[in-house]
Order: C-alpha cells, then sequence, then structure tokens
C-alpha cells in the first residue's frame, strides 16, 4: 500500500524536501497578543509521529538532495529531547542516502543556556528568537505566566548563541502600542548584537 501511495504521490506531487514539526503546543510564556493561547490542548509531538514524518520525508524527497526542517511550537525548547532525537536521526539518514538536511528553529530564547546553545551550534541549528524590542517593548506583551517580562531571560539566551553562532536573527512582533519606538527598538537590538 505504501509503494502505491508513493507512486501516486511522485505521479501527482512534486518532491518533499522540507517539514515543520509542531514539536510541542505548550508554551512557558503567556504572551498578551498570543492568538493561540486559548486554543492549544498542550499536547507534544511523540517519537514515533516524528520518526514516520522524518521516514516521509526521505522517501518523498526522491532527488531533491537537500531538505529541511523546522521546529516550531508553542516552545519548542520545552520538549528538547524530540528536538535531540529528530536531529540526530535525520543527519543519520541524510549520510546514509547522500543528502544534506538543515534544520531552524523559532523560540523565545528564554530556556537557551550554554550547554543548549552548544548543541545548537554543534547540529546547525538555525535560530530565530522571538524578541519584540528592547526591554519597555519586550516586556509590554510578552510575558511569563506569572505576569512577568521576559526580556532579560530572552537577552541572556541570546548571549549564549552569541558565543557559538555569532549570526543572530530575531523575530519582533510589532502592536501598535510599540509601533513610535520600533527604530529606537531596532537601532538598540543591533547594538546588542541582533545582525538581522
Amino acid at each position: 500500500l505504501y509503494k502505491i501511495i508513493m507512486e501516486l504521490n511522485e505521479a501527482f506531487f512534486p518532491p518533499l524536501n522540507e517539514l515543520e514539526f509542531v514539536i510541542t503546543e505548550k508554551c512557558n510564556l503567556a504572551c498578551k497578543y498570543c492568538f493561540e493561547k486559548k486554543s492549544l490542548k498542550q499536547r507534544v509531538m511523540t517519537i514515533e509521529t516524528a520518526k514516520s514524518a522524518i521516514d516521509l520525508l526521505f522517501d518523498y524527497s526522491r532527488d531533491k538532495k537537500n531538505l529541511h526542517i523546522i521546529y516550531f511550537g508553542g516552545e519548542p525548547l520545552l520538549n528538547f529531547s524530540l528536538i535531540r532525537y529528530i536531529t540526530e536521526y535525520a543527519e543519520e539518514k541524510a549520510f546514509a542516502v547522500g543528502k544534506t538536511i538543515e534544520f531552524s528553529m523559532n523560540s523565545s530564547g528564554v530556556l537557551i543556556d550554554e550547554p543548549l546553545a552548544s548543541y545548537i551550534a554543534k547540529h546547525k541549528i538555525r535560530i530565530i528568537l522571538s524578541i519584540d524590542g528592547c526591554e519597555t517593548s519586550h516586556n509590554r506583551f510578552r510575558i511569563d505566566k506569572y505576569g512577568q517580562g521576559t526580556f532579560d531571560r530572552a537577552l541572556s539566551g541570546m548571549k549564549c548563541l552569541k558565543k557559538v553562532r555569532p549570526w543572530i536573527e530575531i523575530k519582533m512582533t510589532v502592536m501598535p502600542e510599540n509601533a513610535p519606538r520600533l527604530f529606537e527598538d531596532i537601532l538598540g537590538l543591533y547594538n546588542m548584537g541582533v545582525n538581522s
């Protein structure tokens, strides 16, 4: 049956070269603008599902040599053991069949410490940090479950990353209340070491 499905997919669809894994729906923040906060069921992806998805990616990639896996959540680092499993399993499969595999992840950065940053650097996982500007702008909306701002923790995670992966990318959510500070926030983040 799997062989028939693969043949049908090959006949009707282009090869698959990228998958996005929702590692967990759990999040350790309570951002005021989060549109998923009330709809998430706190589920986590299982190893079995992850392994099947990776196998599918490799089976359906056909002649594509460069594959990409995106880690997403919630906060994906809350399920770091699964990220480690996926990364290492996909790297082994890629090596065995002569393909390359790249990884990227969106993260608040608040869980990143030096050992985690070293793992991320070793496995070349591209991280896009969610930081909404300098401290005032960021802490206005990106709060934890206790209502506390998370800027200092995000900045600490960014500094750990900067030591091992000098190129730092962020994704800013700009709310109308923070729009007047946009230039100041971007310049401030640049001065803190953000590259993109």
